[in-house]
């Protein structure tokens, strides 16, 4: 409930943590601070470094909340966004209500592109932090470093790069499984192959190159699943308090200078866009095509007796391939390829 200005006075006289800046209360031009204003800055520090909420912290919220109309220090700026990083784990995806088959949208923010859908966010917490800069919520999502926004933009940069990474090694492997099928085609033509006897030593050999690149594949696709990155943008509304520049001054004095140009709010469910990586999209469309490459092999030799040394492996690839951490978000993904054609060149 919003407080009258004597009111709002009597707790922050004239400006709002009027120490903040000097060490030296006594210091001229500096306005102490009251009893209670000096409390509220107290567990606002203590929400600002940890990011907990218990009553305390949303009291003090509370009460800027309260006189914000008579502060601007308190006002959110007139931006057009913020800005929530969230790194999900992949079994909580459901509880979220991620559902990346929604993918409507296309946006590039500092660089990284992004893929997203419209979708209401509801607050885990009494009190959330926010903030105007994307490239801190970056760090956030990837658990980046949050000294400098750049720095969440390169784990955002690194992501795609890993995917990539992906992309050379699934091509490594579509390369071995066309030799795995020209070879296989020779023997059921009766030819004779060149450097191997037997089709069950070229099988042998086969699945140990196979393997080796699952194998570097699968670290990599645990790196970059088993938690997937949520940046979450919303308008700011009435619900939110405090202005980038006091909450960048809190931390400057009390932990350590790190940016994070906070905006902090106070309410319940709000209209929300919800941004992933494009770079997932990418995963999808290798993962479908390495599942592709090995239904039609099998398609291609299920009735001749000359797969019979080679079913094993065939067996194996495909199971590496659908338990690979992962694939059951590109399984949605893929849901979306035809619509995202459309969107292709857009910014929203």
């Amino acid at each position: 409930m919003a407080l009258t200005k004597a009111s709002c006075t009597k707790i922050f006289e004239n400006i709002v943590f009027g120490e903040i800046g000097s060490k030296d209360k006594n210091k001229k031009g500096i306005e102490p601070n009251t009893e209670d204003e000096q409390e509220i800055l107290e567990n606002i520090v203590e929400f600002v470094g940890q990011n907990t909420v218990n009553p305390r912290i949303k009291k003090a919220y509370t009460k800027c909340m309260d006189c914000k109309t008579h502060y601007p220090v308190l006002q959110p700026p007139p931006t057009t966004s913020l800005y929530r990083g969230l790194k999900v784990y992949f079994q909580n995806q459901k509880k979220l209500g991620i559902n990346l088959s929604n993918i409507t949208k296309r946006k590039t923010i500092q660089g990284i592109d992004l893929i997203g859908y419209d979708q209401l966010y509801t607050p885990k917490h009494s009190v959330e932090s926010w903030t105007t800069e994307p490239g801190v919520a970056f760090g956030f999502a990837t658990r980046a470093g949050l000294a400098y926004p750049s720095e969440g933009v390169e784990a955002m940069k690194e992501i795609k790069n890993a995917v990539a990474t992906m992309n050379k090694r699934m091509g490594k492997l579509a390369k071995q499984l066309d030799k795995f099928r020209l070879e296989m085609v020779a023997m059921e033509s009766g030819k004779k192959l060149k450097t191997i006897d037997r089709a069950e030593d070229f099988a042998t050999k086969t699945w140990d190159d196979l393997y080796y690149e699952l194998g570097e594949m699968s670290q990599e696709g645990q790196r970059l699943f088993t938690e997937v990155v949520v940046v979450i943008e919303i308008s700011p509304d009435s619900d939110c308090i405090f202005n980038p520049d006091l909450s960048n001054k809190i931390s400057a004095n009390y932990l350590g200078g790190v940016k994070e140009y906070e905006v902090a709010r106070i309410g319940g469910a709000k209209g929300a866009t919800w941004w992933f990586p494009a770079a997932y999209l990418e995963y999808a469309q290798m993962v479908e095509g390495m599942r592709s490459t090995i239904a039609q092999i099998k398609e291609n030799f299920k009735k001749k007796k000359s797969q019979e040394p080679f079913k094993y492996l065939l067996r194996d690839v495909a199971r590496m391939v659908s338990k690979h951490k992962g694939l059951s978000t590109a399984e949605e993904i893929k849901k979306t390829l035809d619509k995202m054609a459309n969107l292709e060149g857009k910014n929203e």
